[in-house]
Formats: C-alpha cells, sequence, structure tokens
C-alpha cells in the first residue's frame, strides 16, 4: 500500500539488546517481587489450623473485661487463617465451656428459632448475643 508505513519492529523492540535487557530486568524483578502476582488470600479454615494457635476457653465466670479480650484473640486467630463467617461461629462456641456453653446451647436454639430453618448464625450476631449477655452495655 502507497502512503503506509509499517511500524511493526521499530523502536526498541527492534533492538535485541534492548530486549534482552528488558527481558532481563522483569524477570529480575519477578524474583524479587517488586511484580508480584496477588493472589487472593485462602478462605477458610481447618479446626487443626484453628486449635494449634491455643485459643482460651471461656467459662462465663470471667470478668466483663475477659469476654471482650476472649473475642479479641479470637479475632486474631480468625483474620490470620481467613476463616469463614460458620467457622468463627462453631469454633468460638467449641471454645465455650461451663455456664458460657450452657447459655450457648440455649440461644442458639433461640436464635435459630429466630432466623428460620437453614440460615446460618453470623459471626456479628453471635458476638452481638455473647457481648450482651458477657459484656453489659453499662460498661
Amino acid at each position: 500500500m502507497v502512503g503506509t508505513k509499517n511500524t511493526f519492529g521499530s523502536g526498541q523492540s527492534g533492538n535485541p539488546d534492548a530486549l534482552v535487557a528488558a527481558t532481563t530486568q522483569f524477570f529480575q524483578s519477578m524474583t524479587t517481587g517488586q511484580y508480584a502476582v496477588l493472589r487472593a488470600p485462602l478462605v477458610g479454615c481447618t479446626l487443626e489450623q484453628f486449635s494449634r494457635q491455643h485459643p482460651i476457653t471461656f467459662d462465663g465466670r470471667l470478668n466483663a473485661m475477659g469476654a471482650d479480650s476472649w473475642i479479641e484473640h479470637l479475632e486474631q486467630i480468625f483474620e490470620a487463617f481467613f476463616c469463614t463467617n460458620d467457622q468463627k461461629v462453631n469454633y468460638a462456641s467449641y471454645n465455650l465451656t461451663d455456664l458460657a456453653n450452657n447459655w450457648w446451647k440455649s440461644t442458639r436454639v433461640l436464635l435459630q428459632n429466630e432466623l428460620g430453618e437453614g440460615i446460618p448464625i453470623t459471626w456479628e450476631r453471635f458476638k452481638d448475643v455473647f457481648l450482651d449477655r458477657f459484656f453489659p452495655q453499662s460498661l
């Protein structure tokens, strides 16, 4: 064609030394992490992973500050291992003992009746009812 200019192959890409230098730089930056590929974090954690962190149990006899600290401690573990909402509730309730465990057994039934069959209790809802019971608003 008359009057058209083919620019393919012109510029730096036509220079083999420049191409080698650019490729070398790219691979070096990949190995140093400069262009690290972002990966989605794994979602979910196993009870084994959770238990290896030695989560403290809550018996319901601690003072109100103990209840708040217990929640914070669990949330640190949940965040580090990308635990799901269901896992958070299950693992937290797994670490309730004595009075707190008895409270949860009855409260869970009431919440499940309120929510309806098959609708899971969220971590936020668990925290709300837990803190209402063990961390009075007066504090």
